[in-house]
Order: structure tokens, then sequence, then C-alpha cells
């Protein structure tokens, strides 16, 4: 039935729910790309933190070299590619969560 919003006929946006599969449906890619560099500026924060905590100099090393990793497929991600920028700011909020709870 049109416009029941319990149906599937109608997508979820149009009643300003999230789409369950991608949250970020109704967000310009615009957006995305500003989410995308966010997260990717959160994660170098985080691996520039272990680094100056860092009890020896390898470790600091690991940390610093993770977050050029970072910088560096931040810089190769096409910025009309959605679906490489969405792939990655799951994968980097899911490497954020996991360092965070540490």
């Amino acid at each position: 039935m049109s416009g029941d919003p319990v149906g599937n006929d109608e997508p979820l946006a149009a009643f300003g729910l999230p789409n369950p599969t991608d949250p970020y449906a109704a967000l310009p890619d615009t957006v995305v790309h500003g989410v995308f560099r966010d997260t990717a500026g959160a994660l170098m924060s985080e691996y520039t933190r272990l680094a100056l905590l860092a009890p020896s100099e390898p470790e600091r090393r690991r940390w610093r070299a993770r977050s050029t990793d970072v910088l560096d497929r931040r810089q190769r991600v096409p910025a009309d590619d959605r679906a490489a920028l969405l792939d990655h700011v799951e994968r980097w909020r899911a490497e954020l969560t996991e360092l965070r709870e540490r």
C-alpha cells in the first residue's frame, strides 16, 4: 500500500528514518566525504597518542607507520567513490573502537 510507513514500497528516508543497510543514505556525498576525513583524522590522532605513550622506539615507529598508512589511504580514495569512503569509515571506526577499549 503506497504511503504506508510499515510497507516495503516506500523508502525509509521518506519517513525520516535511517536506512538500516546504509545509515548515510540520506546524506549528500560531500557530507560522507567529510565523515571519511574526520574518521581518518580521529584514527591518526589515536595512533599518534599511542606513539607518544609507547614504551619503546620500535613500538613508536609501529604506531607512526600506521598513522602514515591511514593518511596515505585517505589521499588515495577518490572523493566521489561513496562505497569506498563508507567502507573505510566502517573499518576505521571499528579500529578506533578496538584501540580505545585497550
